[in-house]
């Protein structure tokens, strides 16, 4: 059986899964015990920025020039400073919306990118072949 990633976990709170490509959040607690689903969906590239970002950038700067190369440039986008400024900015507007925090994703000129996040745990499912689409 092959292991598959199935997404993020960050800070125990924010869920990132890659197949539906959203992010979401179940908050429980307050004064009633109410529990917040809250749910965020992006758009390929964003979803491909991001998972990049963290699967190569956690303890480690990532070029500009590379995230243009393997976000863009590998699958058959055009790639620009412009689209990745654009692409960023609104992922930061979004991840306000789900109290993300806002300096999760870091540039430093001449260095690159990084997740300043230490508390990031990838999410692994199962793959059984008895569950495989049949052939009929």
């Amino acid at each position: 059986m092959d292991y598959h990633l199935y997404g993020f976990l960050i800070e125990n709170e924010f869920h990132i899964d890659i197949k539906n490509k959203c992010i979401y959040r179940i908050m429980i607690g307050g004064k009633d015990s109410n529990i917040t689903f809250s749910v965020l969906y992006l758009n390929d590239t964003t979803m491909r920025f991001f998972l990049y970002l963290l699967t190569h950038a956690r303890n480690n700067f990532v070029a500009r020039d590379e995230v243009l190369k393997k976000v863009w440039d590998e699958n058959n986008l055009s790639s620009s400073n412009t689209r990745l400024w654009q692409v960023l900015t609104n992922m930061r507007k979004k991840f306000e919306h789900l109290h993300m925090p806002e300096d999760l994703i870091q540039h430093v000129k001449k260095k690159g990118y990084i997740i300043r996040c230490k508390n990031i745990v990838p999410l692994y499912y199962k793959k059984d072949e008895s569950h495989d689409t049949h052939r009929y």
